[in-house]
C-alpha cells in the first residue's frame, strides 16, 4: 500500500493543538490531547497527553485528575 493512501483515525474527544503534524496510518485514541508542535509518528491510546517531536507520552489523563484532588 502507498504510504500516503494510509488512513488516519482520530477517537472521539481529542484536541489537537497548532501546527500539529499526524503521519498517515497512525491511529488516536479517545480522550487525548497532542501539544502543540507535535509530531505523531505512532498510534496514542486513550486518555493521554503527548508533546514533543517524536511525542511522546507526558501525562495520563488519571494522573492529571489524581494531582487535582
Amino acid at each position: 500500500m502507498n504510504e500516503l493512501k494510509k488512513t488516519i483515525s482520530i477517537g472521539n474527544n481529542c484536541w489537537f493543538w497548532g501546527k500539529t503534524i499526524v503521519l498517515p496510518g497512525i491511529l488516536t485514541g479517545s480522550n487525548c490531547v497532542i501539544g502543540a508542535g507535535s509530531i505523531v509518528t505512532h498510534d496514542i491510546q486513550d486518555n493521554v497527553i503527548v508533546t514533543s517531536n517524536p511525542a511522546k507520552i507526558i501525562k495520563t489523563k488519571e494522573e492529571g485528575i489524581e494531582n487535582e484532588k
